[in-house]
């Protein structure tokens, strides 16, 4: 599925290229995903190969919000937790999602090549993210609606040779600075879109600046958190 996807986009490109106007191209990848089948030798990959430890405190499990346990399906008795699931099990999980995750990375680099030969890199922005992680047992459960960095903090690339520094890291961005982020890129700024609520990581960039993004805040069904730089908060309202 996620090559078909990667080839289809290279396709629009060709198409978008030979009518020599500018173009947005939306790549999204379904993986990784469930199910966990990474394709060919992908499923193989992280045989053997050390991962690093499932982040998880000796009952932690127990200490999580009453809210955040119920939403999981985590508060029924031998319900699918760390406590529940053995250990090989857990480990196999994580290989093949790590494999699956590689997989995606292959595609990613077949649409920068792509770029690269056709001498398209330097007046294109390349944005890469994520709508989300996932846990695969960390703090004792398996899924995503919560506000673990696991699961919250998402990778967020920003790439354009000879416009934007590279290698280099910054601070805070949302999903809310997306949209005004790729129209600065394309030269839209000012009034037209000075009442969206996200900010232009574009230009600041492009200058050398930090973001001029403090925090990230957000919602996910009856709770809401903010993250600083050294702390977060999660609340979840129906507790208090």
């Amino acid at each position: 599925m996620d090559a078909f996807l990667a080839t289809t986009a290279m396709q629009e490109m060709d198409r978008a290229c030979a009518q020599d106007k500018p173009f947005f191209c939306f790549c999204s990848l379904y993986s990784p995903h469930g199910p966990i089948d990474p394709p060919g030798h992908w499923a193989s990959l992280y045989e053997g190969v050390p991962l690093p430890p499932v982040n998880y405190v000796e009952g932690e499990f127990a200490g999580h919000p009453p809210a955040q346990r119920a939403l999981l399906g985590y508060a029924e008795p031998g319900a699918r937790s760390v406590l529940t699931v053995p250990a090989a099990e857990i480990d196999k999980l994580r290989r093949l999602y790590y494999g699956l995750a590689a997989y995606c990375d292959h595609q990613v680099g077949r649409l920068v090549r792509y770029l690269d030969e056709r001498g398209l890199r330097e007046n294109t922005l390349l944005l890469f993210t994520s709508d989300h992680g996932t846990q695969l047992m960390d703090h004792g459960f398996d899924d995503k609606h919560n506000w673990y960095d696991e699961s919250w903090r998402v990778p967020l690339i920003l790439s354009q040779p000879g416009a934007l520094p590279q290698g280099e890291r910054r601070g805070f961005a949302i999903w809310n600075d997306l949209a005004t982020t790729i129209l600065a890129a394309a030269g839209v700024t000012g009034d037209a879109v000075r009442h969206m609520q996200g900010y232009d990581l574009y230009t600041p960039l492009c200058r050398g600046d930090g973001s001029p993004r403090a925090y990230a805040a957000a919602t996910l069904f009856k709770s809401a958190a903010v993250a600083t730089e050294r702390w977060k908060l999660s609340y979840y309202i129906e507790d208090e």
